[in-house]
């Protein structure tokens, strides 16, 4: 069957279900048709086996799967339009795949199945930096490197609050994930507890297990120079010898963070910091970039770290930034 024809017939069926009438295929069938059902099912699994009576319309959604999702239908072996001989058709967008399905006993008759297609939310790692405890132990600045850092520190603390780094960057972390989700995402974070000993290249090799869509290191700045203020990100350079690759989406990144974020907490914008000194970033194989919220080293600033309507602030910033970079892609 020629595609025209295809859309042509599935319009028609389309409009006569809407209007509770069923396709004119003959008085000998109209009394055998039985009457349009509307049916939804909500699907876990990216395959799904669904049974069509006559004259049923079904629309199947698939919940929280990839954009390519494969449904088999069985409908009395019925002869299936533009889908292949094992039944299987494969929606490559998002949205609504229309497909027509012919009942054995008439064939003159095609039912119209709406299959519901969901993009897979995007994968975002949170990665509250520091920990209660340090590791002084060394591990490779980068894969296969020969300079090496402590694999992680506990951090800075708070010139006026007192407020430990790693404590405020879990703060900042978890509330972030609360607004992610809200907004449709999947979040990961690499820690909910004070008390865990992860590297650096541990951190970033739970970015590069899920295949994460983004990785944000959560940090806290802090200066010989109380004077010093503001909020910035930091990603890799173009020539990075560990993960060049990951340069231009980490650099895009980086900028619509840093951006939202300032604009939207009132903050200094110190930009965009490129560097390949960070393990974090160096082990990264998927978009990664830190984020240091702002100064714990100036009086002013550490007080408004710790306030909850900042925190507020920040965290509206840093999601309004990942917004703006997926939709950029």
């Amino acid at each position: 069957m020629k595609m025209r024809r295809v859309i042509g017939t599935l319009l028609c069926v389309l409009l006569l279900t809407a209007c509770g009438a069923q396709p004119d295929s003959g008085a000998d069938a109209e009394e055998t048709i039985s009457p349009a059902v509307q049916r939804t099912d909500t699907v876990e699994l990216s395959e799904h086996t669904a049974e069509l009576t006559e004259g049923e319309t079904l629309t199947l959604t698939a919940q929280g799967k990839p954009e390519s999702v494969q449904i088999q239908w069985i409908s009395n072996d019925p002869s299936v339009a533009e889908v292949d001989e094992r039944g299987i058709v494969t929606a490559h967008t998002e949205g609504s795949c229309m497909i027509l399905v012919q009942c054995a006993d008439h064939p003159e008759v095609q039912d119209a199945c709406v299959l519901t297609v969901r993009k897979k939310p995007r994968m975002v790692v949170l990665d509250a930096g520091h920990q209660r405890d340090g590791n002084r132990e060394r591990e490779p600045i980068g894969p296969g490197a020969s300079e090496q850092k402590p694999k992680v520190s506990s951090g800075t603390e708070g010139v006026a609050t007192g407020l430990p780094e790693y404590e405020l960057n879990l703060q900042l972390a978890l509330r972030l994930e609360q607004e992610l989700v809200a907004r449709g995402y999947a979040v990961v974070q690499t820690r909910r507890s004070h008390d865990v000993d992860l590297s650096n290249s541990q951190r970033a090799a739970v970015g590069n297990e899920l295949g994460a869509d983004a990785v944000l290191h959560i940090h806290a700045n802090g200066s010989e120079h109380a004077e010093a203020q503001g909020a910035m990100t930091i990603c890799v350079t173009q020539e990075n010898v560990y993960c060049s690759a990951i340069y231009p989406s980490s650099r895009a990144l980086a900028q619509a963070v840093v951006d939202h974020l300032c604009e939207a907490a009132g903050a200094e914008n110190d930009g965009v910091w490129e560097t390949d000194t960070m393990s974090g970033l160096n082990w990264s194989q998927v978009p990664a970039i830190i984020v240091e919220t702002g100064y714990m080293s100036n009086p002013e600033e550490d007080v408004k770290l710790s306030e909850e309507a900042y925190q507020n602030r920040l965290i509206q910033g840093i999601a309004d930034g990942l917004d703006a970079y997926f939709e950029g892609e």
